[in-house]
């Protein structure tokens, strides 16, 4: 059911957010200035909609019991400055300084899910960030607490009240920020609790009025070098000098949605020397593949007589089209799901609704790189 919810919700938020990516970044048709504030605040209100959509299903997940954690040794300063490099955007934006980990701080792990606990430490992040004052600070810290490990952002924000820490970790309580204008659902605190318990460990916020706030988390200590993080599902290789040439290469999408397939048409229109071929049902697009040979297949996973991992197996199982990169383009956003198109061979990943700057750029990266032979 709440796999089923994610994707028919996704869905039309594809349309609502691509369109209006588009339309806010036409440089050949460009809005009036009134026109493209609109703009503005729609892609906004989708933004903070789809947030809410992905964390009441995560936390619908959870509660359920349908999330399944892979812990490993995880590195602490390593996860902690690849979170600061993400939020330091934000925290621009809004004039507050993130303060780099001191150097004396020692190489502590923690056994945990790596995405997760990422997860978690961008939420309180984020938080520290949006609920601070203007030229204020953050800071992250961590130490060893006899088999566990206690890492805290610490925040010179307004602080709370007692009442108010009470209250912090309830699902949708946003406290006083409900009319303060700062984006924010009420859920992540709730599903960062839900989280670190499931992983065997806890959460909770120290915090004094007129002061600031301290949230922190412990974990299970762990020892030895951490892993690695995996490499993300479609991550492509840089693409050549800008200046290069570029040869026309046809790029085949496999989408039994019009309307998103004259989102596609419309976004990889930006892309020079890159034609594409859409297909609505799944033995067109095998046919037009054959006959093609694209440079790059798109292929939507819930279609009509055949899902996107058949379309898949077939392409394998035929000698003229094996060798084809297949990325998938679904509204299927859990983590399983992109799991399982990682097991099943797909060359990349992208999630409905599309973030049309990354797209256009796995798209440019799978046709500028070799396209290497799935692993058997």
């Amino acid at each position: 059911f709440l796999s089923q919810m994610s994707h028919e919700l996704r869905t039309p938020m594809n349309a609502i957010l691509g369109f209006g990516q588009l339309l806010d970044t036409d440089r050949r048709r460009p809005l009036a200035p009134q026109h493209r504030a609109w703009v503005g605040e729609i892609l906004r209100g989708a933004a903070h909609l789809l947030e809410l959509i992905n964390e009441v299903l995560d936390l619908g997940r959870i509660e359920s019991g349908q999330v399944s954690l892979e812990t490993e040794p995880v590195a602490v300063c390593a996860l902690v400055e690849e979170c600061l490099g993400l939020v330091q955007a934000l925290a621009r934006e809004r004039g507050v300084h993130l303060q780099p980990p001191l150097a004396t701080l020692a190489p502590l792990w923690v056994q945990a899910d790596r995405t997760r606990l990422k997860q978690v430490l961008l939420n309180l992040l984020g938080n520290a960030i949006k609920y601070n004052r203007p030229e204020g600070r953050v800071t992250v810290a961590w130490q060893a607490e006899g088999e566990a490990v206690r890492v805290t952002v610490q925040d010179s924000g307004r602080g709370l009240s007692g009442e108010d820490r009470q209250r912090l970790f309830t699902p949708f309580e946003r406290l006083h920020a409900t009319h303060s204008g700062i984006e924010g659902t009420g859920i992540g605190l709730a599903l960062s609790r839900h989280l670190v318990q499931a992983m065997g460990g806890s959460i909770g916020a120290d915090s004094e009025p007129g002061v600031g706030s301290s949230f922190w988390l412990r974990l299970p200590a762990a020892g030895g070098a951490a892993v690695p993080p995996h490499a993300p599902l479609g991550a492509a290789p840089s693409p050549g000098r800008a200046d290069a040439p570029m040869p026309t290469q046809t790029v085949l999408y496999v989408e039994d949605n019009p309307v998103n397939t004259v989102l596609m048409e419309a976004i990889l229109e930006r892309l020079p020397g890159v034609r594409l071929v859409c297909a609505a049902m799944p033995d067109e697009g095998l046919r037009l593949a054959r006959e093609l040979l694209p440079a790059l297949v798109l292929l939507d996973i819930q279609l009509p007589e055949m899902d996107g991992f058949e379309v898949l197996a077939r392409l394998r199982a035929d000698a003229a089209t094996c060798h084809l990169p297949v990325v998938a383009v679904s509204a299927n956003a859990l983590a399983s799901d992109i799991e399982a198109a990682r097991a099943a061979g797909f060359a990349g990943y992208v999630t409905k609704p599309v973030d049309v700057g990354q797209l256009l750029h796995t798209v440019q990266g799978m046709l500028a790189g070799p396209a290497a032979a799935p692993a058997a």
